[in-house]
């Protein structure tokens, strides 16, 4: 698929989305190819392709932070441990997902969504 097709199928600006694509390229997450069935393809297994890893592709030394203003306080909030153990808890979660566990929670909500009676 294309990046032309990919950004009018989800509302991104196609600029932005060349540079995300061009930023998974260089991570070897994706290649690609040109021509007129040219577009962007995993190059490996989407099992083994941890949704944590392509965060740091993107954004290298990506953490959540719940709170970025937390070390200019003279003292912690009451809430801030809490906030810590459950950033921590994500980004725990997010390095045990992979693009095929997304894949196909995106497909049984998708369907979800879209049943009727």
């Amino acid at each position: 698929m294309s990046v032309r097709e990919v950004a009018r199928e989800h509302l991104i600006p196609r600029k932005y989305l060349e540079t995300i694509m061009t930023d998974l390229r260089r991570a070897g997450f994706v290649g690609s190819s040109r021509g007129k069935s040219g577009g962007y393809r995993l190059t490996g297994d989407p099992a083994t392709i941890r949704i944590a890893d392509v965060l740091q592709a993107l954004e290298p030394g990506w953490h959540v932070s719940p709170d970025p203003l937390a070390s200019q306080r003279p003292d912690p909030l009451p809430e801030e441990p809490v906030l810590h153990y459950l950033g921590k808890r994500v980004q725990e979660e997010l390095a045990l997902v992979t693009i095929a566990d997304a894949a196909m929670r995106w497909q049984r909500e998708r369907h979800a969504l879209t049943y009727s009676i």
